[in-house]
């Protein structure tokens, strides 16, 4: 079984604040890359950039042997 996060961000009553990238990741999910049609293509690849861009810069390591 897969241990998938919730397609929502919040549920307050009956109402869903939606993870929109996931929930575009999970419809996706089944179908190969070139069966989906050009605009959701686009739009994950659009995605994968975008989170491409808000990862945090890797910061080096100090090198602790300088003498």
């Amino acid at each position: 079984m897969h241990n998938r996060p919730p397609l929502y961000l919040a549920q307050i009553g009956n109402i869903y604040f939606l993870s929109v990238g996931d929930s575009l990741r999970w419809a996706a999910e089944g179908v190969a890359r070139e069966e989906l049609s050009p605009k959701v293509h686009r739009l994950l690849a659009r995605l994968d950039r975008e989170e491409a861009l808000n990862q945090p810069i890797p910061q080096p390591v100090p090198d602790n042997d300088c003498a």
